[in-house]
């Protein structure tokens, strides 16, 4: 009894194949690749944050010690520090059903004019707890923050140029560079974490 020999799938058949698959994530939409596309890039540069604003990597201790405490003089002994975090642009996610997507990467680009940013500390043990830090553009003619104390705050460009911000909290502090271009209209910004 002979076994006849398994016919491979034609070419034409792989590539018909691929072809619909492009052309389902066009048809789906830019929208649900540049959302794919800035998970993948937060999640490999920095940490990404869901709707409610906690981190999915970081471990919930749970009881008496579930929310985490942060110093109240916090030194620059012990390790940890300030993290920030930004929105991503709302029109990436409407639709979808995503809601509010935070991600902390160490450069954030936008077109957007206004960033919605948050401080967290990060303490000894990895956990993060939200800060009322100070911030302080280096030139307020710049770059404007609202309030200029708080854990959730706004950053508002209002030129081009570059400048640096600070985030103060107890000991320790955070120093963005934010650049602005503005070409045809449209801001490009990029806040750098050091």
């Amino acid at each position: 009894m002979a076994i006849a020999p398994r016919r491979a799938a034609s070419p034409f058949t792989v590539r018909m194949g691929l072809r619909k698959r492009t052309i389902v994530v066009v048809v789906v939409g830019v929208c649900l690749t540049a959302v794919s596309a800035a998970g993948v890039y937060a999640s490999a540069l920095g940490r990404t944050q869901d709707s409610t604003g906690k981190d999915p990597s970081v471990p919930v201790a749970s009881g008496a010690d579930a929310t985490p405490k942060v110093p109240a003089g916090p030194t620059a002994a012990g390790r940890g520090g300030i993290t920030l975090s930004f929105r991503l642009d709302p029109r990436l996610t409407k639709g979808l059903y995503m809601g509010d997507r935070w991600v902390s990467p160490p450069t954030y680009q936008t077109a957007l004019g206004t960033i919605e940013a948050r401080a967290h500390f990060l303490d000894t043990m990895g956990r993060r707890a939200d800060i009322s830090g100070t911030w302080m553009p280096a030139a307020p003619d710049m770059v404007s923050v609202s309030p200029n104390r708080g854990h959730e705050v706004k950053i508002t460009v209002h030129r081009e140029g570059q400048s640096s911000l600070k985030v103060d909290y107890g000991d320790f502090s955070k120093t963005l560079t934010v650049k602005a271009v503005r070409q045809g209209g449209v801001w490009r910004v990029d806040i750098v974490q050091s």
